[in-house]
């Protein structure tokens, strides 16, 4: 499962040109990875 999150904590749904999102990923093990994002 993924989620993508603003800086400020807020969960999103759509992505905005030039801002710069938290993507946070659960593997099939359960273990939580965040990356950081920047969209064209």
């Amino acid at each position: 499962m993924k989620r993508i999150f603003a800086l400020d904590g807020r969960q999103v749904y759509e992505l905005q040109s030039g801002q710069v999102y938290i993507m946070r990923l659960t593997d099939t093990e359960g273990n939580i990875h965040s990356v950081k994002i920047l969209k064209n």
